[in-house]
């Protein structure tokens, strides 16, 4: 999926163009995907547990999907929740802050909260980075492409992870496609 992101989003294509080091974040329901792109080829990939539904909630702000990397999230807040909780919006926005600074933490450093935040190896030092792309369905958030709410962090974690790369001051690309990148890429 990583792999496929990449291509899907336009990011190895625009790597090649350019000449240039690109990261592609796909960021999606349960895992966000990292590509590093030098001049067109994918030289290393890792996944996170960082994702929008990682906590679902329904319209009474009760917690109706929880998952183990949401747990982790809530419990690094304090928080101790199950499904049936509440989730209100101040607390939807404290979790995608701290999922957000978790990615940039991984990336910058691969700091990690905890020892399974990463689904595979982390990146290791990142070469000098060029641009980045995001794609998946939180990247039509981050871009302001949406502002529908299915439930999910998404729009919490689009508008969180825009602000850490902007304080952070990273190059941040146009994608051809967000939502459908690893389908198109698959194709």
């Amino acid at each position: 999926e990583t792999i496929m992101a990449a291509h899907g989003s336009g990011a190895v294509l625009e790597s090649r163009a350019q000449g240039a080091t690109l990261l592609n974040i796909d960021v999606g329901g349960g895992t966000t995907k990292i590509s590093v792109i030098d001049n067109g080829k994918i030289r290393a990939t890792t996944a996170l547990n960082i994702g929008a539904r990682l906590v679902a909630y329904n319209g009474a702000d009760e917690i109706i999907r929880l998952e183990t990397g949401g747990r982790r999230f809530l419990a690094a807040l304090g928080e101790n929740l199950d499904v049936g909780g509440k989730v209100d919006a101040q607390l939807r926005g404290r979790l995608a802050r701290r999922m957000a600074q978790a990615l940039f933490d991984a990336l910058i450093s691969d700091d990690s909260p905890w020892d399974d935040l990463y689904v595979t190896a982390g990146l290791g030092p990142l070469p000098k980075i060029d641009g980045v792309l995001f794609s998946g369905g939180v990247s039509e958030y981050i871009y302001g492409r949406d502002t529908i709410s299915f439930g999910d962090l998404g729009p919490y974690l689009g508008r969180e992870i825009r602000r850490v790369a902007d304080q952070n001051d990273w190059n941040i690309l146009d994608a051809g496609e967000g939502i459908r990148a690893t389908v198109i890429g698959a194709s």
